[in-house]
């Protein structure tokens, strides 16, 4: 016996249950990466006491109208704007000079006189761009935070706003804040706002070390969180730096934002007024808002001893857990990973030569798709913009749903649909391996998808009779897809546009995430490929 293919025979109702869940399961996947779209901005009526996006933008037409680098009029003026509206809002800036750069602060007094909440984004830009996104959002954004705090009662803690000078030229403002500024040793938490595109959400992409109360005090406030302790380990391994660099070498506890859609806007004269999404700008200030008002009402002499893996759900609220839980969690999915292979043996739904055909699935899968995207995304640029990335990833997608068609078509029938699952989880479970090992932070990607694939599966293998995929475990194992849809969906959408299509390491990434997304599809594919297979042959 080799294992349970799903066979020519198959049932019509069941093919077309399996083709709907297909469908159900793709337009999921989309919409799961729709949410990651910032919220609509608020318009200027909006209370005073609350963050208007319109508000903000009316600052941003002042000072993204032209390049702003740093020794330029276009760099005086803009410093002089910020502190004019400082002053509107009844605050008394504060201009620290020093040989380099021209650093504008404002403080907000709280009831307490304690630890500070320190608000940071860096108001020069880079020679060739006007600075929309980078930084200008991020300066508007703090501006009309500022404004809302000072017309709302006041907090606990004192608010501390850094407006730093050249961080485009190796975050001198920063540096001089930290190590010159006699308000440096007031704060408590910092919280760093930058950019490394034109759109898209503000990521809560870095954190300090031990930020296990740093995570759970961010849950409970940020508004459409967007963040997960992958972005935090594989951030740590780049050579990028932001401001928050230097306050986290110097020891600060705080969190780093960002948004990242638009890359090719990034440092360019595209980073402009007319490709800055108002939506992100909205994200970015109420987040600001929400984080100030939260971390300005908090005792912040508080500190964590341990780490946090930590992953936000439909961007609508985060999930934590320490990460010494990892290598137990680890530990749990091997033994149910075994417990399912003898479950499977046992039942005679396994063999050896199935598991291995299943196994290799997945880096044929993963290179016969990047093979075939290369020739058709040269023809894609020849018709569209380079900067329409979107369609480069639905081209992926279909690519990568025709390979998984073809895969099923050809192997399930030698090897079996089970072990074409098993083979495939088998990577997944290796890659648990490895990131709980060398990423922790990533290792939730895999930890929560196996262990409810891994679940549904195994309820299905302990059934002895020798045709196991009826309408009710077809709809388990769609059920049991569910985590890895939420986790998976949007991290291949942010990767895309991270990374861009460009590179084969980035293409061989993307396609290994999209396999591993369909993998728990597999029964559904097998019979959607056998029932195209016998349509092809009565044609």
């Amino acid at each position: 016996m080799i294992g349970d293919p799903i066979t020519f025979r198959a049932g019509g109702r069941r093919r077309i249950l399996s083709a709907a869940i297909i469908i159900v399961v793709v337009v999921a996947a989309f919409l799961v990466v729709y949410r990651l779209n910032p919220p609509r901005p608020t318009d200027v009526g909006t209370p005073v006491t609350e963050f208007s996006g319109e508000r903000a933008l009316k600052h941003l037409t002042v000072i993204a109208q032209r390049p702003h680098p740093v020794g330029t009029t276009e760099h005086a003026a803009v410093g002089s704007y910020l502190q004019n509206e400082l002053a509107s809002f009844g605050l008394t800036p504060e201009v620290q000079r020093t040989e380099s750069v021209t650093n504008i602060l404002a403080r907000i007094k709280g009831t307490v006189d304690d630890k500070a909440v320190l608000l940071v984004a860096h108001y020069d830009s880079e020679p060739e761009s006007p600075g929309a996104s980078d930084d200008g959002a991020a300066v508007v954004g703090l501006l009309e935070t500022l404004r809302a705090l000072k017309s709302s009662q006041p907090l606990r803690n004192d608010v501390i706003a850094l407006f730093s000078d050249g961080e485009e030229v190796g975050l001198l403002g920063a540096r001089a804040f930290v190590y010159q500024h006699a308000w440096a040793k007031d704060v408590g938490v910092v919280l760093n706002f930058d950019a490394r595109g034109s759109s898209g959400p503000v990521i809560m992409f870095e954190t300090s070390p031990k930020n296990g109360w740093l995570i759970k005090e961010f849950a409970k406030a940020a508004p459409h969180p967007t963040a997960n302790s992958l972005t935090q380990a594989i951030y740590e391994l780049l050579p990028n730096k932001t401001d928050f660099t230097v306050f986290k070498e110097a020891g600060y506890v705080g969190l780093n934002f960002a948004n990242i859609v638009g890359l090719a806007h990034y440092h360019t004269a595209l980073d402009n007024l007319t490709n800055i999404d108002h939506r992100t700008l909205q994200h970015q200030g109420s987040t600001a808002l929400a984080l100030a008002r939260h971390f300005g009402n908090l005792d912040l002499t508080i500190s964590a001893r341990n780490n946090e893996v930590y992953f936000d759900v439909l961007n609508s609220a985060i999930v934590s857990y320490s990460d010494s839980w990892v290598i137990p969690l680890l530990v749990l999915v091997c033994l149910s990973f075994v417990a399912l292979v003898v479950f499977g043996f046992k039942n005679k739904h396994l063999t050896g030569f199935g598991l291995t055909v299943g196994f290799l699935v997945f880096p044929l899968s993963v290179m016969s798709a990047v093979v075939i995207l290369i020739p058709m995304r040269w023809l894609l640029s020849k018709v569209v913009s380079p900067e329409e990335h979107n369609l480069d990833l639905v081209l992926f997608v279909v690519i990568a749903i025709c390979v998984f068609l073809v895969a099923n078509a050809k192997l399930n029938q030698k090897a079996g649909v089970s072990n074409l699952m098993v083979g495939g989880y088998f990577w997944s479970l290796i890659l648990l391996a490895l990131t709980s090992v060398l990423l922790k932070g990533g290792s939730y990607l895999f930890t929560w998808p196996l262990l409810f694939n891994l679940g549904a599966l195994a309820f299905v293998l302990a059934q002895k009779r020798s045709e196991i995929y009826s309408s009710k475990h077809l709809i388990l194992l769609a059920v049991g897809a569910v985590p890895g849809i939420i986790l998976l969906s949007p991290l291949v959408y942010l990767t895309s546009v991270a990374l861009t299509l460009g590179s084969i390491g980035a293409l061989i990434a993307i396609a290994g995430l999209m396999v591993l997304l369909l993998g728990p599809l597999t029964p559904h594919f097998a019979l959607v490929a056998n029932w195209l297979f016998i349509k092809s042959h009565e044609i």
